[in-house]
């Protein structure tokens, strides 16, 4: 009777651990990306059973993202209007194994991107799991010129607080910004433009004026005519 009882916590306490036994997924990619990168991401399942085990894996692509490798996605659906790209995966996992999958997309504007969590269906028991998310920050080339998409918030190498970015950083700093409607700095800087356009044009008319004034009133000269007899007397 014992051994039966044991025997029965035994089973008990079995099925418990292999009821805890879960899929793990994780996604990966690299760090410090710039714009116009390629990258890769990876994404890795763990199947702990003991037993093959088919999965379905669909990751969903944002849209401001280009994929590279494949270069098309799978699937693409319709959301309230907006499209959405798909890849899709189906991997037969050895018992305890780990498989890596993976894609590279091309990152092409600047600015914070979130890839969604990695959907994985056990084909078997439809029990579906979910890795990480990721989410990363797109920075800019510096290059010393302010190019499209970059601005002063997210590439101040390139861009100064007097760039045309489409952002206004309105501010008495003595810094123009001509993407602010009203700055004063733009005023006194519109204000010592003209100033230094007028005083040499003033100066000029000025000058002119004075030339002409001053050719007026100069006498004609008088041309002395010298007699014909002291003419003669000069010639000898």
């Amino acid at each position: 009777m014992k051994k039966l009882i044991i025997l029965i916590i035994s089973i008990i306490l079995l099925a418990n651990l292999i009821s805890a036994q879960e899929v793990i997924v994780t996604k990966e990619t690299t760090e410090n990306i710039k714009i116009n990168d390629i990258i890769e991401v990876k994404i890795n399942i763990l199947n702990p059973y003991s037993t093959e085990k088919t999965y379905e894996v669909s990751e969903r692509i944002p849209n401001n993202i280009e994929l590279i490798e494949p270069s098309q996605p799978d699937e693409v659906k319709q959301f309230n209007g907006i499209e959405a790209n798909f890849l899709k995966w189906n991997l037969l996992i050895s018992p305890n194994m780990i498989s890596t999958i993976s894609y590279k997309i091309k990152i092409k504007e600047l600015g914070d991107y979130s890839i969604q969590a990695t959907d994985i269906t056990d084909s078997l028991t439809e029990e579906v799991y979910f890795s990480n998310s990721l989410e990363f920050s797109v920075d800019c080339n510096p290059n010393n010129q302010c190019e499209e998409n970059e601005n002063y918030l997210n590439c101040p190498e390139d861009c100064d607080k007097g760039a045309a970015d489409g952002i206004c950083n309105y501010a008495a700093d003595g810094i123009c910004d001509p993407d602010c409607e009203e700055e004063p700095d733009c005023e006194e800087t519109k204000l010592n433009i003209l100033v230094i356009i007028l005083i040499p044009l003033i100066l000029a008319i000025i000058i002119f004026i004075l030339f002409l004034l001053f050719k007026r009133k100069k006498p004609p000269e008088i041309k002395q005519e010298i007699p014909q007899e002291t003419q003669q007397n000069i010639q000898y």
